[in-house]
């Protein structure tokens, strides 16, 4: 896969650190995928290519950074989807490196737990318990030094009291 043109230029179109090693079995969609192909003058090089089984009959060719017409693809290789954290989907060469993901994944799930803001427990309508219509909430919000006009429909002025009690009860 050495003597291939334009591998710089599709590891970085596709933000991937290198050419995916698992072949397309002919049948499955994928978003995004690194097409070999071959040119009328002889050569290859590679494309980014997708495939929707669902609306392709072929493989579309999407991007193609030489100036040479193909005739031919040659080999497709998927791009798999990272983001989905589905170890099962993942293209790895051995045990070991599907371990390290499982670490990292559980990793991942850790400081997304550590980090995201745990809803404050607030049951009340407006926000705050002493607060039961629109009146009240509006004369409220008249004290607070807000920025911007004060919201006139209902369900905005419970929006936004909720949401500066869920700012209130932060610093404390």
């Amino acid at each position: 896969m050495e003597n291939k043109k334009f591998l710089k230029e599709i590891c970085e179109f596709l933000k991937i650190p290198k050419i995916p090693q698992k072949e397309w079995d002919g049948k499955s969609s994928f978003e995004s995928g690194v097409a070999v192909i071959g040119g009328i003058y002889g050569g290859e090089e590679y494309a980014v290519c997708a495939f929707d089984k669902n609306i392709d009959k072929e493989v579309r060719i999407i991007k193609v950074w030489g100036s040479q017409p193909f005739n031919k693809i040659t080999t497709i290789y998927p791009v798999p989807s990272y983001m989905d954290d589905d170890i099962t989907k993942m293209d790895f060469k051995d045990e070991e490196s599907k371990e390290a993901m499982d670490a990292l994944l559980s990793e991942k799930k850790e400081l997304i737990d550590r980090d995201v803001d745990k809803p404050i427990d607030n049951k009340c309508e407006w926000g705050y318990d002493f607060i039961h219509n629109k009146q009240e909430a509006t004369a409220f919000l008249k004290t607070k030094k807000i920025k911007g006009a004060i919201p006139t429909k209902e369900e905005v002025l419970k929006m936004k009291l909720k949401a500066l009690y869920r700012s209130e009860q932060k610093k404390k």
